[in-house]
């Protein structure tokens, strides 16, 4: 595990947080392998049959990976008064 940032602004969901990339923000994260045959495991996890979050490739802590981002059915939740402005989920 390593640690990582992106441009973006992370934004309080509810229970979890929601990630839009771009822009001036940036947000901090955790860079961990796993085998390609996890993916679709997390997929299911993160929702993203139900347009809950998205899978894109994303550089962080120098190498390509793939992070999950806000889906459309989150848009409603992606409000100026839920920013995170640390950019950390963690506090």
């Amino acid at each position: 595990m390593a640690s990582g940032s992106v441009p973006g602004t992370l934004y309080d969901a509810g229970t979890y947080p929601a990630l839009l990339l771009g822009g001036e923000g940036r947000v901090e994260g955790e860079v961990w392998r796993c085998p390609v045959s996890l993916l679709r495991v997390l997929d299911r996890y993160e929702g993203i049959a139900e347009g809950l979050f998205r899978r894109v490739a994303v550089e962080a802590a120098g190498r390509v990976c793939w992070a999950y981002v806000a889906g459309p059915r989150l848009g409603p939740r992606l409000r100026a008064d839920a920013i995170i402005e640390s950019g950390s989920w963690a506090g």
